[in-house]
């Protein structure tokens, strides 16, 4: 193996190293925070309670594998400098390796996409919910959400292209991609976010009105909160993307970091709700009439729609 490309070889290994880094950071965290909700969860009785554990199981599974493809590409990439550093290294042997770490790559970003997608649909069925399963509201971020994933499928396929136009097409596709999905959740927490404010100002003439208020106050937050991790991964992401492209540090660090918060995210939103911070849990059994005449929305509707995500 010549100089260049040993030089390439010690490159990927420094970079999947910081990947895996923050990866297993953020998974350790993230393991934390999946405890504690299906602890807080099988605890309490409340609406979507099945759904809410099915969700967070199949998120759970998902990074689990993701962090484990992680953990074999950096052992290969240990064992491809080792055969290297070892004189005389076997071409055969490392090309072997090679082949079967950029396998294992493509399925960590097959997974990544498959993550990012279930995501969104939590995130529109959050919004599906709350407007009270009228599907005309959710048709623009859904289509936002079709072109996210054709994106992503794109750049997956060109990502081992080596020539300028499927290193271009790839490039173009993967911050498109990242900047559809940042776009389709800014749409889809003004939509969630706007329909739950309008709702507390229609509870204002019902006699829970206070409790009402701030647990409307509160669901808002946790919109909010679980969407700005999502937009700032997305837009950290296509910046890195732009200024050092897919082989530099930063942006494999952000990578790493964005495989486990894109499961974060939603999963922090149920440890909120595990711990009794969403719509209804203080009313008791459920909202005055006029309230429920103003949302047009059932106090079940809401109490899921408002802790998905």
């Amino acid at each position: 193996m010549d100089a260049a490309s040993s030089i390439l070889v010690l490159e990927t290994y420094v970079l999947e190293t910081h990947k895996t880094s923050a990866t297993l950071v953020f998974y350790g965290f993230y393991v934390l925070l999946f405890a504690i909700a299906i602890f807080t969860l099988h605890r309490r009785q409340t609406a979507g309670k099945t759904f809410l554990l099915a969700a967070s199981w199949t998120l759970f599974l998902v990074g689990t594998v993701q962090t484990i493809l992680c953990i074999m590409i950096a052992v290969l990439s240990v064992q491809i400098v080792s055969t290297l550093a070892v004189p005389p290294g076997s071409t055969t042997e490392i090309s072997a390796l090679l082949r079967k770490q950029d396998g294992l790559d493509s399925a960590s970003e097959a997974i990544f996409v498959l993550n990012v997608f279930l995501t969104d649909l939590l995130f529109l069925c959050r919004c599906y919910l709350i407007y009270a399963r009228q599907w005309r509201v959710i048709l623009f971020p859904s289509f936002l959400i079709f072109l996210t994933s054709m994106a992503a499928i794109i750049s997956l396929g060109t990502s081992s292209q080596s020539t300028p136009l499927g290193q271009k097409v790839h490039l173009v596709t993967a911050v498109a991609g990242y900047g559809i999905g940042l776009l389709g959740n800014i749409v889809l927490m003004a939509l969630t976010a706007s329909r739950l404010w309008w709702m507390s100002r229609a509870s204002a003439h019902t006699y829970l009105h206070m409790t009402l208020k701030n647990r409307y106050s509160t669901t808002i937050s946790i919109i909010l909160e679980s969407g700005a991790i999502y937009c700032i991964c997305a837009g950290l992401l296509a910046v890195a993307l732009l200024s050092s492209g897919n082989s530099g540090k930063f942006y494999r660090t952000m990578e790493g970091i964005a495989f486990q918060a894109v499961n974060i995210a939603p999963t922090l939103t149920v440890v909120r709700v595990g711990l009794g911070h969403n719509i209804v849990d203080s009313v008791g059994t459920g909202s005055s009439p006029g309230l429920a005449l103003r949302g047009k929305t059932s106090p079940k509707v809401l109490e899921c729609g408002g802790i998905q995500g």
